[in-house]
C-alpha cells in the first residue's frame, strides 16, 4: 500500500487529492468508478464542510480494504449466480438427454419389424423363387 500511495503522492505531501487517488486506486487493481465504489470513494474525496480532501495513508489503506470487500462480495454473488445458471442448464440438458434416448427408443421399435411380419416374408420369399427339381 505504502509504495503505492507513495507513487501517486506527486506533491509528496502525504496526502492524496481525488485525481491521485483515482491513479494509486487503479494501480493496486481497484475499479472505483462503478456503483458502491464510487459513493465510498466519494466520501473520502469530500472533506470536512464538503470541500475537497486528501487521504492520507491510513485512509488509503482503509479505502482499498473497504473496496476489496465490495469486490469479493461481488464476485462471490456472480459466482452463486453463475453456478445457478450452471445448474440449470444442467437440468436442461438432462432433460434433452432423457428425450433423446426417448426418440432414440420410439425410432428402434417403429424399425422393427413384428415376427409375424418376418415369417411371412420368409414365406414369402421363399415361395417366389424358381421351384428346382
Amino acid at each position: 500500500m505504502q509504495l503505492a500511495f507513495g507513487r501517486f503522492d506527486t506533491r509528496r505531501s502525504g496526502r492524496l487529492d481525488a485525481r491521485e487517488l483515482h491513479a494509486a486506486l487503479q494501480a493496486v487493481g481497484l475499479d472505483a468508478s462503478t456503483g458502491g465504489a464510487s459513493a465510498l470513494v466519494a466520501r473520502y474525496e469530500r472533506g470536512p464542510g464538503g470541500g475537497a480532501a486528501a487521504v492520507d495513508l491510513g485512509a488509503f489503506s482503509a479505502l482499498v480494504e473497504q473496496l476489496r470487500a465490495m469486490q469479493l462480495s461481488a464476485s462471490t454473488a456472480e459466482l452463486a449466480a453463475l453456478r445457478g445458471e450452471l445448474g440449470a442448464k444442467e437440468r436442461e440438458l438432462e432433460a434433452l438427454r432423457r428425450e433423446l434416448d426417448a426418440a432414440r427408443a420410439a425410432l428402434g421399435q417403429s424399425r422393427r419389424v413384428p415376427d409375424d411380419v418376418r415369417a411371412a416374408l420368409a414365406v414369402s420369399e421363399v415361395l417366389s423363387q424358381p421351384l428346382s427339381l
